[in-house]
């Protein structure tokens, strides 16, 4: 029994230092100041600070943490991953141009007390059988652009739906 338990450890020492570094599970942080779309050079895939000006990397969880943020639309299709508002911090979209996609996953947003994530018009688009589950105290805006095939948790905070099928098709 030891040396099997021995074969074991070897084996598994020997994957976890051959093995591929893993990227998910990632943060990306942006500027507050910049006034582009996502797709731009106006993040920081790695830490909350200077410097911002890497593309975001997709389906990459994003963190808005003080502030006021806006971006004049996707400026792509973009897979996103969950993304987090802190308290007393806007995030808002002042152009649709192109698409915010989930990837075929259930995405979070969860949106911090007197805060505000407004999509506006963006066009969001999901498969059947994914979408978003807003979370937090805070407000989720989705407008007009917003209709999508997807579904929509409301677990916490309000959400205001400016548009037809702005929570999805199957809400």
């Amino acid at each position: 029994m030891k040396s099997i338990l021995h074969v074991f450890s070897i084996f598994l020492a020997a994957i976890l230092i051959f093995a591929p570094e893993q990227t998910f599970g990632q943060t990306s942080y942006t500027d507050a100041s910049v006034t582009t779309s996502w797709n731009s050079s106006r993040w920081n895939n790695s830490s909350d600070g200077p410097t911002y000006t890497s593309n975001y990397a997709p389906s990459n969880a994003v963190h808005f943490t003080s502030g006021s943020y806006s971006f004049a639309g996707m400026g792509a299709t973009v897979n996103i991953g969950n993304i987090t508002v802190a308290s007393g911090v806007t995030v808002s979209f002042t152009a649709n141009a192109n698409t915010l996609a989930t990837n075929g996953n259930i995405r979070t947003i969860n949106v911090g007390s007197n805060s505000v994530f407004d999509l506006a018009n963006q066009a969001v688009s999901t498969t059947a059988g994914t979408g978003f589950n807003k979370t937090g105290l805070g407000t989720l805006v989705i407008g007009t652009g917003g209709g999508y095939n997807g579904g929509f948790t409301l677990s916490g905070g309000t959400m205001v739906a400016d548009g037809v099928n702005s929570m999805g098709n199957h809400a």
